[in-house]
């Protein structure tokens, strides 16, 4: 009978120095989990503000380019197109002929063509 007590003594001490490891770990495996749920929250909240910045700086971005596409067409609109002169009757083609450079009457007939009948008319 004492052999057996001890036998179930010895049982009852393995069991509880297990039951002591199993708690240990419970304890660690406990705090480990409240350290990652911490971390989780902390993410989420980082993931909210990152997404409302996100927002911020979309809205900002859009008004941006309406604004700049505002800016764009009020500089197109303000293009005006330059009046043609019609060159005499020496073309720029003309001038370079195979005697060589033109001649000053040639060259000031390009930068002052003669105005026509119409617009004389106009400033008199």
């Amino acid at each position: 009978m004492q052999q057996a007590s001890r036998q179930h003594l010895g049982i009852v001490k393995l069991l509880s120095s297990r039951n002591e490891v199993l708690v240990h770990q419970l304890a660690e495996t406990r705090s480990e989990s409240a350290t990652l749920a911490r971390e989780a929250s902390r993410l989420r909240g980082d993931k909210i503000a990152l997404q409302f910045e996100l927002n911020q700086r979309t809205l900002e971005l859009t008004t941006v380019r309406e604004s700049l596409n505002a800016v764009q067409a009020a500089l197109d609109a303000d293009v005006v197109p330059l009046p043609v002169r019609e060159i005499a009757d020496t073309a720029s083609h003309d001038l370079w002929t195979e005697d060589g450079f033109p001649t000053v009457i040639q060259l000031a007939a390009l930068a002052n063509p003669p105005v026509r009948q119409v617009e004389q008319r106009k400033h008199a």
